[in-house]
């Protein structure tokens, strides 16, 4: 597309994509994440090194959405994937932000 029209339908699919990724990503490993604690759920053995990562990779990914609404006793059902839905495009924009911070800050050097 030309004009700026275009430019802004580009960043919204590049919004979308960061937002695709982190929720693939996110829903990855919380999946890894419950399979470990399940796993040692009636064992009681400790968690190892890859569950512990994994389970303080969710905690990264899943805020600050997921921590509200467990502030605010959001359940399960609609609103939580809504949640993390929404947790999804914040993380995308912000990533795109941060895209677009390092690419001027290149553009500065390289001038």
């Amino acid at each position: 597309m030309k004009g700026n029209g275009g430019r802004y339908y580009d960043s919204g699919l590049i919004i979308l994509g960061f937002s695709a990724l982190h929720f693939v990503v996110s829903f990855g490993v919380f999946l890894l994440a419950f399979g470990g604690t399940m796993g040692r759920f009636e064992s009681g053995v400790a968690p190892s090194l890859f569950g512990r990562v994994c389970d303080v990779a969710v905690d990264i990914l899943w805020f600050p959405f997921m921590w509200v609404g467990g502030l605010l006793g959001i359940g399960k059902g609609r609103a939580e994937w809504l949640l993390l839905i929404a947790n999804s495009l914040l993380w995308g924009v912000v990533l795109y932000g941060l895209l677009l911070l390092l690419k001027r800050f290149l553009v500065r050097i390289s001038s």
